[in-house]
């Protein structure tokens, strides 16, 4: 028996963003006086807000108006990159044509700004097919706080074991666990299988096909 709602992380997830998150990353701290760090330093942190990843990569205290400039420079630079820069994993499209005609219902969980959100989802056709759309800018608390996913369950009132949160970092999986929900992590994204089962997620998978498998029939 499946789960009757499919609560998705978006970058690294249903998208590849990598490659502009780790260049406005870059950037932001760059023109704040910081530097650069390595790849796999930010790929670490990716799935925190902004304001933790860039001030934890800085590696020293940082005044709030930088912490603020810092943001703001990063957004900037990604709204440039990001146009023809990010492409949805293979098999996305298809995956959630088939959990919608299963009968799950579908959401997203990100701590990316919502404008940001929908005007990516809108690039890439997908916005219709999800009804639920929680963003960090909706919430008191990001990721891995459970505030995201409580907002999800109260949406479309399913219960905690019939809900399944699907995403490539830590923090989705520290999340859903807070929020007493299954996890399933997927290591095609920004974190390591390493990383991803220290955090003791109830699914991992390897490719967007293993996440239908979880989804529709892998409860015992």
């Amino acid at each position: 028996m499946g789960y009757q709602l499919a609560v998705f992380d978006f970058d690294g997830t249903l998208c590849d963003t990598s490659a502009p998150i780790l260049d406005s990353v870059r950037h932001a701290l760059v023109d704040a006086g910081f530097d650069a760090p390595p790849d796999a330093a930010i790929r670490g942190r990716i799935g925190l807000s902004l304001e933790i990843l860039l001030t934890d990569l800085a590696a020293r205290p940082c005044a709030p108006a930088v912490v603020e400039r810092m943001i703001a420079t990063y957004r900037k630079r990604f709204d440039e990159v990001v146009g023809g820069a990010t492409q949805l994993f293979d098999g996305v499209v298809e995956l959630l044509a088939q959990l919608d005609a299963s009968g799950v219902a579908l959401a997203i969980a990100t701590n990316r700004g919502k404008i940001s959100l929908d005007a990516m989802l809108d690039t890439h056709g997908l916005k219709d097919r999800f009804p639920c759309r929680v963003s960090g800018s909706c919430v008191p608390n990001h990721k891995p706080a459970p505030d995201m996913l409580e907002q999800v369950l109260d949406h479309f009132g399913v219960a905690r074991k019939d809900a399944l949160m699907i995403g490539d970092t830590t923090v989705d999986v520290r999340m859903g666990r807070a929020a007493g929900v299954d996890t399933c992590a997927v290591t095609y994204g920004a974190h390591s299988e390493e990383d991803l089962r220290r955090e003791g997620p109830t699914h991992v998978v390897h490719s967007v096909a293993g996440v239908y498998a979880v989804a529709t029939d892998a409860r015992p």
